[in-house]
Formats: C-alpha cells, structure tokens, sequence
C-alpha cells in the first residue's frame, strides 16, 4: 500500500491553484510506476508558487527516500516541516508513517497511521496497516478492536474472520476465538472445506479447545476432523497429547508407541511415552519398581525398532545401579565398535550423577584393559555382550578416543592427553583425536595450541564445513585473526569476506570477532562486529511483519503462533545477549579510557592523542596494503569509519545505558545482567538503579564473588559521594539496612571470606573488597594478599578462570608483581596446560599455518591425500609416535610465533582477564603462525 487515491488532495489545510492543483492530483499515478525523480521535479515546480504547501512537502520527502535511501536527515526535515504546516493531512500523517515504518520505528509508523486515519475512520486500507502495526508491536486489546472493525467493513473476506478469531486468542478469549471459528465454517461452502487451508483452521480450532481446558471436547472434535485434515502426523500426535492430559494412559502409551515406530527418535514422543507409562506427578528421581516399568516399557520400544539409538540411550537416564552398567555396557560396546565417534557426547548428560560417572570410567577402564589384553570386551554378569568376539583395532582406538574425552572432562588434561597421543599413534589420520586435543588444551587455558590442533584437523577434510568452521572459531578465540579469515573464506563467495558474512547473517563469526578485537582492545572495531549482530535481530523483527497479513490468508495459524512466542522472546537469544553485552563492555572500556586520558596534564593528552593518530594512520595503511594483496577489499576503510564513529560517540555511558536496558527488560533471570547494569549504573551516578541491580542481583545468586564486590564498592562509595543526599540518602541508608543489617562493611566482608574460604574466587573478591574499603592503602593490600595466599593447601584446586582472575587481581589491582610470581608458581603446576599461567604452547615444526594467513592448498592436500590412499601401518605409527614423544621432551616452554617479515620470534602469552572466556587470550597478536603443540611427557 502507497495511498490512498480517494483521499488525495481532499485534506489539505492550504488549497493549491487550479494549474498546481491538477500536477498535484497526477502524483499517485507515478507514485504505482516508482517515476520518483519526475515527482521530486514536480513537487519542485509546485513549491516554487506555494512554497510552504504541507502536503507537497510530504510527498517530496516521501518521493526523495524512495528515490535516495541515503538522504534521511533532508528527507525527515521536510516531513517536520509539512507536519506542521498541515498537521491535519492525511498525505502527511501516511507519509510520515510509510517513512517510520521503513526505519523499523513501529510505534512512531502507528501514530502516524493513527493520525491518517482520522481522515476517514471506515478506510479499510489504513485500518488493515493500522491492525499489522498493533500486531507487530503487540497491542493485542487495540488489535482485537481493529480487528473487529474490519470484519465489519468486509465481512466476505476470509482473511478477517481468521483475523479476529486470531486476535481473540493472542488476548486469551478463547471462547470468543472459538466462536468466530464456528461461525465461519458454518458460512464455508463444501468445496471449501475440502482444502488444505480448511484443515490447518481445523486444527487451530482444536489448539483453542485445548487452551480453553476443554480435553474431552478436542479429542471428540479432532476424531471427527480426522479425515478432513492431510496433516495426519499432527493429527496422531496431538491424539496422543489429548490422551495423556485427559490421564486415559493406557490409550496414550498406545498412541506413542504408534509414533515411535513411525519416529522413534523424536525426543517430544519419548518424553510423551515415559510420562503415559508412569503414574501422575512422578518425582524426577524413581523408585525402584517405576524404574522395572519403565525399563520394561522400553525394551517393547527396542524390539519396535532395533536399529534405532534412542530407545537403547534413554533408558541410562533413569537406571541406576547393576541396571544401569548392564545397560550402559551393551549401549557403549556397541557404538564403540560401530566407530561411532559423537558417543562421549550422547552420555555427557549421565556425568551430573557422580555415580554414573564413575560407572562408566571403571567401564572403559575396563574395555581399555581387556582390549589391550585380547581383543575382546570383557565379560559382565548379566549382559548379553558375552565377550567371546574379537574385536577389530578400532575398538581399542575410540576406547583410548572415549578416555580422552572421559579425562579432559574431569579436569585431568595430562591424562587425558596421554589417551589421545596413544589414539593419535595408533591411527593418525582420525581428525576426531585432534579435535579432541583441541578441546583439552581449550579447557587447560591455552587457545593456541587449541587453534592449532583443530586447523589440524580441518587439513584432514577440506570438504568438511563443520571443521572450517570450528577451525575459524579456534583461530579467533586465539586472535589469529588473519589465519580465521583465510580459513573462513574458503567456504564464502568471491568478494570481501566481512560482506558476505553478514549478509549470511553469520553472528556466530562477527561475536567471535569481535571478541577478539575486544580483547585487543580495539574498540571500535569491536562495536561494528557486535552492532552487526544487533543488525541481524533487527532484520528478524522486520521480517515478521509480512506475516501478519500472510498468514491470514494462508492460515497457517498454528505456526504463525509459533512465529509470534519465539519473536517475543528473540532479544532473550543467547547471540543477541552475547552482542549486547560485548557492546556494553566496549564502551564501558572506552569510558575508562576518557576517563584516565581527561586525569592526566593537557600535555600529556596531547601526546597520547597523537600517538593514537599515528597509530591509526600506520593501522589503517597496513590494512589497506593487506587488503590490496589478499582480497582487494574494497569497503575496508568504510568499516574502519564506521568503526570510528561508534568509538567516537559523545557519551558512551548513555549507550551502553541503552544496551542494558534491554538486557534488563528481556533477560532478568541471569545475574550477568544485573553485574553488567551495575557497572554502567554505578559510574553514570544512577545510585537508585545500582542499588536496584544489586538486590536482583542477590535474589539470583547472593554468593557470587563479583556481586560482593559490587556491594562494598557501592556503599563505600556512597559514602563518600557528595551527589548522594536527601531522598536518594534517604534509600542507600534504608537499603544497607536490608543488606547489610547492623554490620559495618568490615564485617560484611570478615563474615564472607570466612564462609568461603576454601574457594580462591570467593578469597580474591573478599581481598578485592578490603582493598576498596581502605582505599588501596598499603597495609590493606598486605591484608588482602595474605587472604589469597592463605588458601589451604589441601583445598580443592581452583579452575583456570580462577586462576587466572586471582592473578590479575594481585598484579592489576593490588599491583604486587612479587606475590603475582608466587601466585603463578603455586598454581601452575595445578593447570599444566595453561599458557595464562606462564605454562607452555609447545610448537612442532609440523602442520604450520602459513605466516602470511594464507592457506597453501598443495602442502593439506597432501595431508588429505596420505588419510585417504596411504594408511600407516601400526609399526609407523609407533614410529612417529616416539618420534614426536622425542621432540616433545626436547622443547622449551614457549610459543613459536612468526612474524610478517618471515621471523620466527618466542612469546609467551597473556593471562585473561575476568571478564574474558577463560579459553580466550588478551592482547594476542593478530597475525600469529602457531603450529600444533606436542603434548607434555606424561604417564598414566
């Protein structure tokens, strides 16, 4: 819809001469053939005479966006002032809508529409856009009226029934949806209700009766449609739900079963068989005589379909004991002798029960032994895995795969490590072992090695998009942002990779890279990866409107409800928090840097502004020269001044503001959100919303380490802030009461790190926050590094990020390099593999990645091609293997890093910041040459 004809030129405020009048009134037939350059002409001619005319003002602007996307502030200008020189014109009021509705400002579009309407209430089109806005934008009781009305106005179109029974829904007047539903069909023809569009209305009809309670009445309605609908899978699966709700079980298990013989890896139909079997409210844990009916329930389900994995998987779920080993034994043999290499991942689930973990690792200890032994599974009572079949070498070699996986899983990445180099030697060509180093040097902190050894694993299978993208991924986390682009390149079109990324809505890539740039801290550059996310969520917003009206038509109402749930909670998504966040943490970096460059002399701002000048300048020459040689990217420096631009806004408090706002509306049940909000709320002076985040944050998680170093910093700062008076005192004082009680803030923190003095993060926030509270004096950082150094020897290790958060807290914030030394010495020995920790990239001359980031086919192909025709024997492989174990005990505790000229140089990397994935690196080069490390000497 443009305008509307019988409207044109009838409402405006200022009458035009006849000549004028007569050009004016031809515009909407140029309007249906787009000549937007002859009306922008003529409107020109028309101003001429009547230069402030509100309505050829607003058709200009509306012809000029058409015509130039690019001219929005000349275009908006024109509409402010047609507006008000003729604020009671329809042409105006809809071009201003049409205008905001392209800008994706639904609620500014439905004002507007909401303006033109009141030139004539009855116009159908402005209603039906009016009823797609209030759709989009979710006003659901002025949709219904709305809807109401048009059903009115046009009561044959089909399309406003459905409409409104629709809309009776999204407000839950189920009754009142199931009435409009009922009267429609009464008024359908017989040839019409034998279409499939009559049968997608059947069965919304029966979603309403299930909504409304009415069980009884959808089972007895959706067996009389039955043969009215061709969607009979929907028709069986929803008998099967009535059955189930209506707690006729023994008709429900059969109806399931039905399913599962059609589908038995549907998880949906299990989940609805397991709950037909048992009896109503049956706790999650089973009792014994549940379990043996549910066990015997499933073996009916095996002997359905024997081929299929889920009905021998699920039952592991619920057994325990002698069942349960009996059961994972004869599911685990199996697959591992099929060579199935997911299989660590189908039980990962079963490791939240301590118990089954231990099962399953006296399990394939058990198969490691025997295997070695002769060839064979060993023999448990009671299964029909007997034990007496030998079995070929690759059991043994996803047995040692498994083990891997089993110990970098429990946190032993030596042991672990010492099961994949004994795979790696006995086949060297399964990629699966390499992406499993890979995972075991990502999980023991060093991202490198990890990068290396999956870029392995992709020169295994360049035709694997899966690898290429893990490979890209890996490569990223590590910074090795040139090698991430060669390698992702290899799977886009011609043309600039950055482009077709995001026009491939690639999120996954733009969140890892601008991760990256984030902990390089290249700000700005960051801000265009993560705003290009925030892009693409604004495009599924968009694209959900068309749907509103076609959807109608179609009647595909079921989905269409779907479509409506899922973009309800679309900026819950986790790749829209990640971007949100990453935004907010831009320019909050971006804020300190304000804020440490405005301390300093106008001297020394002036030297650091050049510097940065300089720097930028040799940066973006660089680029540019990179660009010319290995993709001739064209649209470099308009990403390097887009990147500019959102680094350079006036405050980046208020942005970030804007972020967090969101967060906070969508996402409120993570903690994250609320430290996040904090953090910008704090240093916006916000005390009111601080303290606000600060209690949802407690009502979360009141022993989060962060979150105890938010409340001292708050209320000590409080204290001391001259802003903080009369009311907003008035609240700080009544809310200290709440959550601190009568406690100072010193024995808020005393009682704290007593309560959790076994754990390193809970010490390094209490040691955090006694530094803050003495102002970082030099008796209280003494106090604070023996908290941390006082952690109990026989205490449980901590995790790398916990590591690795101590160690910047001693060195960064109580700015001790000595215990920062003795800190890394105790705990290096606990993460071997952690490059944050002063451990080792230990590089191999094999597998290098080229230094220039690009990728020479010829030396992979070589790789591939050995995989493929040229086997190694065992006794080669027990070759390469001491060969590797020589050189392993040989190198030095270093990464091997090339440089763009060609140079081999040393580098040890840096440890993570807290607010990094601990797998991550900070200020990592760009353009690194990692080869695949070769794993530390161990022993089992």
């Amino acid at each position: 819809m443009v305008f509307v004809t019988e409207l044109w030129g009838k409402t405006m405020a200022q009458p035009l001469p006849k000549a004028e009048l007569a050009h004016f009134k031809s515009v909407p037939k140029l309007l249906e053939t787009k000549q937007y350059k002859k009306i922008i002409k003529l409107c020109d001619g028309i101003l001429k005479k009547v230069p402030d005319h509100g309505e050829t003002l607003a058709v200009k602007a509306f012809a000029i966006r058409s015509h130039d996307n690019d001219k929005k502030d000349e275009v908006y200008a024109l509409m402010d002032k047609a507006i008000k020189k003729d604020g009671r014109s329809y042409i105006c009021w809809h071009a201003y809508g049409l205008l905001k509705k392209h800008d994706r400002e639904w609620q500014e579009a439905l004002k507007a529409f909401r303006n033109a309407v009141k030139a004539d209430e009855n116009n159908y089109s402005l209603l039906n856009e009016i009823a797609h806005l209030l759709a989009q934008v979710r006003d659901l009781p002025a949709l219904l009226e709305v809807r109401r009305k048009l059903l009115q106005l046009k009561p044959s179109h089909k399309a406003n029934w459905i409409g409104f029974a629709v809309a009776h829904h999204l407000v839950k007047d189920y009754a009142g949806a199931l009435d409009v539903l009922n009267k429609f069909e009464a008024a359908q023809d017989e040839d019409a209700k034998d279409s499939l569009e009559h049968g997608e209305m059947l069965l919304f009809r029966n979603v309403v009766l299930e909504e409304m309670g009415d069980f009884q009445g959808a089972l007895k309605q959706l067996l009389v449609i039955e043969s009215k609908v061709a969607d009979t899978l929907t028709v069986n699966e929803r008998k099967a739900l009535l059955l189930l709700k209506m707690d006729k079980r023994p008709e429900a298990v059969s109806e399931y079963r039905k399913l599962l013989r059609f589908n038995p890896e549907n998880a949906n139909y299990h989940r609805g068989y397991r709950a037909a079997v048992l009896p109503a409210n049956v706790p999650d844990t089973l009792s014994e005589s549940e379990m043996q009916t549910l066990h015997t329930a499933y073996k009916e389900i095996q002997k359905d379909n024997p081929r299929a994995t889920a009905p021998t998987r699920i039952p592991l779920d619920f057994l325990q004991g002698d069942a349960f080993k009996i059961a994972a034994h004869e599911y685990i043999s199996d697959k591992i002798a099929g060579a199935k290499p997911a299989l660590f991942a189908e039980l990962k689930n079963l490791y939240a029960d301590p118990a089954k973990a231990k099962c399953l690792e006296e399990l394939i200890l058990s198969y490691e032994s025997s295997l070695k032994k002769d060839a064979t599974f060993p023999k448990i009572e009671g299964s029909s895995v007997k034990g007496e079949q030998k079995e070929g070498p690759t059991s043994l070699l996803f047995t040692l795969f498994y083990l891997a996986q089993h110990f970098d899983w429990k946190g032993e990445s030596l042991r672990a490590l010492a099961y994949a180099d004994e795979a790696t030697a006995h086949t060297p060509t399964l990629l699966n072992v390499y992406r499993a180093k890979a995972h075991i040097y990502k999980h023991g902190g060093d991202p490198a090695s990890a990068a290396a050894f999956t870029e392995r694993a992709r020169s295994l299978d360049l035709a694997d998009r899966y690898l290429n993208t893990k490979s890209t991924k890996y490569l990223l986390r590590a910074d090795f942002r040139v090698q991430a682009d060669s390698v992702v390149t290899l799977f886009t079109k011609d043309g600039p990779t950055g482009n077709n990324l995001f026009e491939m809505q690639a999120s996954w890539y733009e969140l890892e890279l601008g991760d990256s740039l984030y902990r390089s801290k290249q700000y700005g550059e960051a801000l265009v990866q993560y705003t290009n996310v925030e892009k693409h969520f604004a495009d599924f917003v968009e694209d959900q409107y068309d749907f509103h009206s076609y959807c109608m038509r179609k009647l595909t109402l079921r989905t269409y409800l779907q479509l409506l749930q899922w973009e309800n909670t679309i900026y819950a998504q986790p790749f829209f928090v990640r971007a949100a966040t990453g935004i907010v943490k831009c320019y909050l970096a971006i804020a300190e840097d304000e804020e440490e460059l405005a301390a300093k002399s106008a001297e020394e701002r002036a030297k650091i502004r050049a510097a940065r000048r300089k720097a930028a300048k040799a940066a973006a020459a660089a680029q540019t020269k990179t660009a010319k040689e290995q993709e001739k990217d064209e649209k470099k420096e308009n990403l390097a001044e887009a990147a500019r631009k959102l680094a350079a806004v006036p405050d980046p408090l208020a942005e970030a503001n804007k972020y967090v706002d969101k967060l906070r509306e969508h996402v409120d049940t993570q903690i994250s959100t609320h430290l996040l909000a904090f953090n910008v709320f704090f240093k916006r002076k916000k005390h009111v919303l601080a303290l606000q985040s600060l209690k949802k944050a407690l009502a979360i998680d009141p022993a989060n380490p962060t979150l105890h170093v938010n409340i001292v910093k708050f209320f000590h700062g409080a204290t001391k802030d001259p802003s903080v008076e009369g009311p907003i005192k008035m609240i700080v004082d009544r809310e200290r009461s709440n959550l601190l009680g009568a406690k100072d803030l010193t024995t808020f923190n005393n009682e704290f790190y007593t309560a959790h003095a076994d754990s390193l993060a809970h010490r390094v926030a209490a040691a955090q926050a006694l530094s803050i509270m003495e102002d970082h004096s030099e008796v209280s950082t003494k106090d604070a590094l023996s908290m941390i150094a006082g952690m109990p020897q026989d205490a449980k290790p901590p995790t790398f990020q916990e590591a690795v958060e101590a160690h910047r807290v001693v060195r960064d914030v109580l700015k001790d390099e000595g215990a920062a030394a003795t800190l890394l010495a105790r705990y290096a020995p606990l993460l071997p593999l952690s490059a944050g920790l002063g451990a080792v990239s230990v590089a191999i001359s094999k597998y290098p990645l080229p230094p220039d980031g690009s990728l020479e086919e010829e030396g992979f192909e070589a790789d591939g091609e050995e995989s493929e025709q040229q086997p190694q024997s065992q006794q080669q492989s027990q070759q390469q293997s001491q060969q590797e174990q020589q050189h392993t005990s040989s190198t030095t505790t270093t990464t091997t890093v090339t440089t763009q000229a060609g140079d081999p140089v040393a580098t040890t990397l840096s440890p993570v910041g807290s607010d990094v994935q601990p797998e991550d690196v900070e200020d990592a080069p760009a353009d690194k040459n990692v080869s695949p490390p070769a794993s530390p000497s161990t022993s089992k």
